[in-house]
């Protein structure tokens, strides 16, 4: 089958016609016999190159009218050229391959430091072990600039590929994430700078579910893979400023809510320097932002007084009198000073709800984004070492919004935990490809919105209809352990044990093992 397809893949190849439709044509059957190759290995890496991909590539570089089928050509270009630029990364990085590298290295250098003070045979005998070795460290160093060429010419490849998917495409929008993972993890390597321009002509909205990672990569520094991260953040921020900004501003604000010595020894570590690059460029960004037009400055005013009003509020300390866990979820009403209860007086325009989940629509469309119209006088407690307070919300869309402000804690995990399981409903919604999909078995994972505002402080959605599963086991346990001891009785009992001064450790183990 193969054969026949490599056949018909000659003949196309000596049709000549200059119109897209036959460039794609050929590119098409020269892909589909590059995949069909590559799967069954009967042709080696250079070869595959030469013959098939890079073809298609030059094919498809000259298309001026992409269609549905230049997306799925991209696509596989793109998968052949990462996986290609992977496994020559791994041989390069391989430990015992460089481990090898540097022992003759090492090996070399102490037979050239003997030769100085060697005469007669041992001069000559050291002499032959040096041109020895010298033959082998010239073969490792031919080999490894062999590696490091095929790796920048398959990253080179799969950055195009990519990002051409992406501008052309609505099939592959999942290309993204091994977009920025090429990118961030050879950030360093000059073959991929010049292939940095084309993610500016990826849709900004195809990006958005990584803007926390890209914006983690912020920084002032002047190399080409800063200043297209720099692009990359601003054009989204400015397309999509509702998705964008609290990233942004979790930037500027990140050591805002640290105690003053953590802050001292923060100033003094190591990262200081790379953090405050970080912030400088997040607060650039908002400036440019805020400069394009008078409704994208009016965001970025009202979203920064938002974010501070809740980062005041989720350090503010709790009255003596409430923290009992008798008067968990009683109103505890606003302290006048905090700047959330002047912005109930006078509530600014713009204010967004930040736990709401509004979709990409066209940039700088806002329709589906809810905007607070009202907040509660006060908020109420949710139990916990730190006392999360609790605070409802108000939208333009009628909704009621149930927060959960959380102060001396640090989200930016849980945020991340988060987006993975979004990133999975996406790879479980169902596609136009005739199979099961994950959405049509009912699969899909229940996520909520988490939004870090400093490292110790942020704010999340309310998950209705639930509760605790201690709870839970609590009012259950009788119905499917009636004969077992109850959960109150088995942590009495641990808790005994642990009181004992005489106890041994393997005492309390056996307690806690039954």
């Amino acid at each position: 089958m193969l054969q026949a397809h490599k056949r018909d893949l000659e003949l196309v190849q000596r049709t000549n016609s200059d119109n897209d439709a036959s460039t794609i044509l050929l590119s098409r059957v020269i892909l589909t016999v590059g995949e069909w190759s590559a799967e069954q290995r009967t042709e080696r890496a250079a070869v595959l190159w030469d013959e098939y991909f890079n073809k298609a590539a030059q094919l498809l570089q000259g298309v001026s009218a992409p269609t549905a089928w230049t997306g799925r050509a991209l696509h596989a270009l793109a998968g052949f050229a990462e996986r290609q630029c992977a496994e020559l990364t791994a041989t390069r990085d391989n430990d015992a391959a460089v481990s090898m590298r540097t022992q003759k290295a090492r090996e070399l250098a102490a037979c050239r430091r003997e030769l100085v003070g060697a005469q007669g045979a041992d001069a000559s005998r050291l002499r032959a072990v040096q041109r020895r070795l010298e033959v082998q460290a010239a073969g490792d160093q031919r080999e490894l600039a062999e590696l490091r060429a095929g790796i920048g010419g398959f990253l080179r490849l799969a950055v195009w590929a990519f990002a051409r998917c992406l501008e052309c495409s609505d099939a592959f929008d999942l290309c993204a994430y091994p977009l920025v993972a090429l990118i961030v993890t050879h950030s360093r390597a000059p073959e991929l700078h010049a292939e940095l321009e084309h993610v500016d002509s990826v849709p900004s909205h195809k990006l958005l579910p990584l803007a926390r990672q890209l914006c983690a990569r912020l920084s002032t520094d002047n190399d080409a893979f800063h200043a297209a991260v720099r692009r990359v953040v601003a054009r989204m921020a400015a397309d999509y400023p509702h998705h964008t900004l609290s990233h942004l501003f979790a930037l500027c604000n990140a050591d805002r809510t640290a105690p003053r010595t953590e802050r001292r020894s923060t100033l003094r570590s190591e990262g200081a320097q790379l953090e405050q690059r970080r912030c400088d460029a997040a607060t650039a960004i908002l400036h440019s932002v805020a400069g394009v037009s008078a409704d994208l400055k009016q965001i970025v005013g009202a979203v920064d007084e938002l974010c501070s009003a809740y980062i005041e509020l989720a350090v503010a300390p709790v009255p003596e009198k409430y923290r009992s866990s008798k008067l968990e979820g009683q109103l505890i009403k606003f302290d006048a000073r905090l700047r959330i209860s002047r912005l109930r007086g006078v509530l600014p325009p713009a204010l967004p709800v930040l736990t709401a989940e509004p979709r990409a629509d066209a940039p700088r469309d806002y329709t589906s984004v809810p905007f607070v119209t009202s907040l509660a006088d006060g908020y109420s407690l949710a139990g916990g070492i730190n006392l999360p307070k609790i605070l409802r919300v108000l939208g333009s869309d009628g909704r009621r919004y149930k927060q959960l402000v959380k102060g001396k804690d640090d989200l930016r995990q849980d945020a991340v935990i988060q987006q993975l399981f979004s990133v999975i409903n996406r790879f479980l919604a169902p596609r136009d490809t005739g199979s099961q999909s994950g959405a049509a078995a009912g699969l899909r994972m229940r996520t909520y919105q988490v939004v870090p505002l400093t490292k110790r402080c942020g704010v999340l959605q309310w998950v209705d209809n639930t509760l605790p599963f201690g709870n839970w086991f609590r009012t259950n346990e009788t119905k499917y352990r009636p004969a077992a001891p109850s959960m109150s009785q088995l942590r009495a009992t641990v808790h005994a044990v642990h009181a004992e001064k005489a106890a041994t450790a393997a005492q309390k183990r056996e307690v806690f093992d039954r």
